[in-house]
């Protein structure tokens, strides 16, 4: 099951995107509405996501899973407390 989150640093939704990875059209269809254009939007290089960026004409920032492995939260730019979908 893929959980799909997103955070503007006040609010929180999670969504139960597909079964399996990610495609970008379940991503578009279930955060594309909740994203403003022009956000920045952080996030871990899921290919998937790259669909958001480009239609919503967001800017990005990008923490992959190889580079946050092992972190601690606090040091963890992708902890819930660092990192939001800035809408």
């Amino acid at each position: 099951m893929c959980i799909g989150r997103a955070w503007d640093g006040k609010n929180l939704i999670c969504i139960m995107e597909s079964f399996g990875k990610p495609s970008k059209k379940h991503t578009w269809e279930s955060f594309s509405s909740h994203i403003k254009e022009g956000s920045k939007l952080i996030h871990d290089g899921e290919n998937s996501h790259s669909l958001l960026v480009d239609k919503l004409n967001l800017s990005e920032e990008i923490h992959t899973t190889k580079e946050t492995r092992g972190l601690k939260d606090k040091e963890n730019p992708m902890d819930s407390k660092r990192a939001a979908c800035n809408a």
